[in-house]
């Protein structure tokens, strides 16, 4: 027996997985790392039936006298029941107060088993005992199909019941949870850590006793689908079975007659559930043909008089159980309804089909059940813990225990960021984004559109001198637009945020250690730079005053980097090519006073249209080798990407300070919101497949 009590800060975890048809708890504190114990209630066990019976008592002090789960289903005079409900988790709170009131019965009787037990020697191993001043937080799960406003009356009424926090949380997300922390599992989900959920398609198959819900998870938004199926569950077997044994009984008659009584025939119903369920417990997945479930259980008539009756499962029962039409699910077999309720909710993912299928509830042990399910979606996707009717109760308890963590480690991102070293991060690797750009933005502007224009001129494609600077724009314009320079871009621009990724990644790795979070969950694994479509601005006209100021020209430019800081178009108020063309348009005026003279030459530079001869006058060769040479002695390409770097910086320095740093923190929040898997129901009626 174990007795908890705190006074270090520390809080005990209590997953409370009430279902429908069967319940479980489990319990762990909030800053341990151990596995989830499974607490064994006295006189109920580790899991045990959603049932709860108010009887009344022969003691004065205590006239009446709650019990739960299987001990509901003794046979006992009727007169002694004053109140019986099973099979009564729903999210209509509102039915008459039939849901309310059983709730209220049986949470209240968990809890007082709990927390007022005596501590005794002779106490089950398992048996938690709750000391009254041990600060405790409930967690309890509903499915994802329950709206927020049932979510929250459910909430409400538990509040109530349960001494310190109450916590409601979605099933889809505890077992997810369960799935990628739990050590049932042989190799814990590690394709449920980090941002990589976000790109996730999972399927929840919560098998449960009387029911079977279906979720589908995509990334951090759970949608259910309603088969309609409602009312499968491993019940039926077990009333198939009950039904079976009473007709083969060699008294039926008046075995029947007995089972008129509704204790009775609950109790009867109850031991073949206990007789499946220790067959699937015993059974051997390689020779199922070998084991054998048998007990005989005793039914008392009217009058009192015993009926001996013998229930009986065989591997061959079963399959016949299982294979037989059931008038429950309009004339099909259970494995019939099984198969297509997933067969549904496959369709209902498209053809590509889920990239995991978790199965949890204690109907999931049932072998065959789980081969159904690996032939529809496929071996390698389905998976379930070494005991699947904990793994709700385990990951409410690991959902707490995350927030604890994440909740921590929000506070020392939040100082994080408060502190500014963000910021001085990206400020102090900026010089070299603005390096690169200046490069991409000037590489290759000599050969690829210079000298093209100035040969187009020369051949006399185009009128005037000053129209190579006009032709060079277009086609730098061109070019700029293009997606091989946004890929390029966005290529340098992804780099350089891996090298800003890997220093943030350093401290927060720092912040995730201390709050045992894995670092690779929260860290910037992939750069926070999204591609962009935003082309690349167009250039203004390029006009040459006089052949004094045509090297110094870089006039009437605006550039919009795409993808530099992902989102938004960077506006560079400096056009890094027009001091190059301005030059090379000198060049070529230049080249021609030489021979026809200054005065001659600008006047065609500005406002004629040169004759052809006299453009010809010099050797294509002659021409392009000067433009060549003097480019290359004034290193025209690097002063212009040198001149966009200092601009770039000056004037948009600030603004990306403050995006990027925005966008670390926006993926920082993101990530620490995928590592505690926030899981949200969708909103609205369920889905009908």
């Amino acid at each position: 027996m174990t007795s908890h009590a705190s006074g270090d800060g520390r809080v005990l975890l209590i997953g409370f997985d009430l279902g429908h048809g069967e319940t479980a708890i489990c319990a762990a504190w909030s800053e341990s790392r151990d596995e989830p114990r499974v607490a064994e209630l006295p006189h109920s066990g580790k899991s045990y039936p959603t049932a709860v019976a108010l009887l009344t008592d022969s003691s004065r002090q205590h006239p009446t006298r709650t019990v739960i789960g299987g001990r509901c289903f003794a046979p006992r005079p009727r007169k002694r029941v004053l109140e019986f409900h099973s099979t009564f988790k729903s999210a209509d709170l509102e039915d008459g107060g039939r849901t309310r009131r059983a709730i209220e019965l049986f949470v209240s009787q968990v809890v007082r088993e709990l927390i007022g037990m005596p501590e005794t020697d002779d106490a089950p191993h398992d048996v938690i005992v709750i000391s009254a001043d041990t600060p405790t937080r409930w967690l309890f799960g509903t499915p994802s199909g329950w709206s927020t406003l049932q979510r929250e009356a459910y909430r409400d009424l538990l509040a109530g019941l349960c001494p310190g926090e109450v916590e409601v949380l979605p099933e889809s997300r505890a077992a997810l949870l369960y799935g990628r922390e739990s050590r049932d599992l042989p190799n814990p989900l590690g394709l449920l850590e980090g941002d990589a959920v976000a790109c996730l398609t999972s399927v929840v198959i919560d098998l449960g006793s009387s029911t079977a819900d279906y979720t589908i998870v995509t990334g951090l938004s759970a949608r259910p689908l309603d088969t309609g199926n409602n009312a499968l569950g491993a019940s039926l077997i077990d009333k198939e079975l009950m039904r079976r044994t009473v007709e083969g009984h060699n008294d039926r008659d008046r075995l029947l007659e007995a089972l008129e009584e509704p204790g009775s025939r609950a109790h009867l119903e109850f031991r073949c559930r206990l007789l499946k369920e220790q067959f699937f417990t015993e059974v051997d997945p390689l020779e199922p043909d070998l084991t054998i479930a048998r007990r005989t259980e005793e039914v008392r008539t009217s009058a009192g008089e015993r009926i001996d009756v013998d229930i009986r499962l065989t591997s061959d029962v079963l399959d016949d159980i299982t294979n037989a039409p059931l008038s429950t699910l309009n004339g099909a077999s259970w494995r019939e309804a099984f198969r297509d309720d997933l067969e549904r909710v496959k369709a209902a993912l498209g053809d590509d089909g889920p990239d995991l299928v978790m199965m949890t509830g204690g109907a999931s042990r049932m072998h065959f059940a789980q081969d159904i399910a690996r032939e529809v979606f496929g071996e390698s996707r389905v998976v379930l813990g070494a005991e699947p009717q904990y793994a709700i109760a385990k990951g409410l308890v690991i959902a707490g225990r995350t927030r604890t963590r994440v909740e921590g480690f929000r506070k020392d991102l939040k100082d994080f960021a408060a502190s500014g070293r963000i910021e001085s991060i990206v400020d102090e690797k900026l010089p070299e984004l603005a390096k690169t750009l200046g490069t991409v933005m000037t590489e290759n502007l000599v050969e690829e559109h210079v000298i093209p224009a100035v040969l187009r001129w020369r051949n006399g494609e185009l009128d005037l001198v000053s129209d190579i600077e006009t032709e060079v724009a277009r086609t730098r314009e061109k070019y700029l637009s293009s997606r091989a320079f946004r890929s390029r871009v966005e290529s340098e621009a992804e780099d350089w945020s891996k090298r800003v990724s890997a220093l943030v990644d350093t401290r927060t790795a720092e912040i995730c250690r201390t709050w045992d979070i894995p670092p690779g969950a929260l860290s910037l694994s992939r750069p926070f730079v999204p591609r962009s479509a935003s082309p690349v601005g167009s250039y203004s006209d390029l006009a040459v005053e006089n052949l004094n100021t045509m090297g110094k020209a870089a006039v009437g430019a605006v550039a919009y980097v795409a993808g530099v800081i992902g989102m938004v178009a960077v506006g560079v108020s400096l056009n890094p090519v027009g001091a190059a063309v301005a030059a090379v348009v000198g060049v070529v005026v230049l080249v021609i006073a030489a021979v026809r003279g200054k005065e001659e030459a600008m006047r065609y530079a500005r406002t004629r249209r040169m004759p052809g001869p006299l453009r010809k006058l010099v050797s294509e060769r002659h021409l392009l080798g000067k433009i060549r040479a003097k480019t290359a002695e004034d290193s025209t390409e690097e002063t212009a990407a040198a001149e966009f770097a200092r601009t770039f910086l000056s004037e948009q320095r600030d603004e990306i300070i403050r995006l990027v740093g925005a966008t670390v923190r926006e993926h920082l929040e993101a990530a620490a919101r995928y590592t505690e898997l926030l899981i949200q129901p969708t909103e609205g009626p369920v889905a009908h497949e």
